[in-house]
């Protein structure tokens, strides 16, 4: 991955051998990332992290701001565990779904969808 999904601006790529909290552990990795003030959506943020081997970087976790239209929540996908977190100014802590909600990039319209339906249901 070399793009952001949501506003195709190169990632800025760095690599990590500290903890991680999005997984919560410590590894090697690499992590990419995009703050793109000059897009559609200037409050959006794109975060993934790999594992380190550079030929074949396997995803293991992403992070993104998603606008609901009223607010903006925080989704972060675990694909270790296969469960979606989902962090909003309104609950103290994420919401941990047992299941993941694949993103639509890069408009998100079903992921918005299922995230609302997630929030009203908790």
């Amino acid at each position: 991955m070399t793009n952001c999904p949501i506003c195709s601006a190169t990632l800025n790529y760095f690599s990590k051998n500290k903890h991680c909290p999005i997984l919560g552990r410590f590894l090697n990795h690499l992590e990419a990332s995009c703050i793109n003030p000059s897009v559609n959506d200037p409050l959006h943020y794109y975060n993934c992290i790999m594992g380190d081997d550079i030929e074949f970087p396997v995803l293991l976790a992403e992070e993104f701001t998603v606008n609901l239209g009223d607010r903006y929540v925080m989704m972060i996908n675990n694909y270790e565990t296969d469960k979606t977190f989902i962090k909003t100014s309104r609950i103290a802590s994420a919401l941990e779904l047992n299941f993941l909600i694949q993103p639509d990039f890069p408009k998100l319209i079903s992921t918005k969808k299922k995230i609302s339906l997630s929030l009203v249901f908790s």
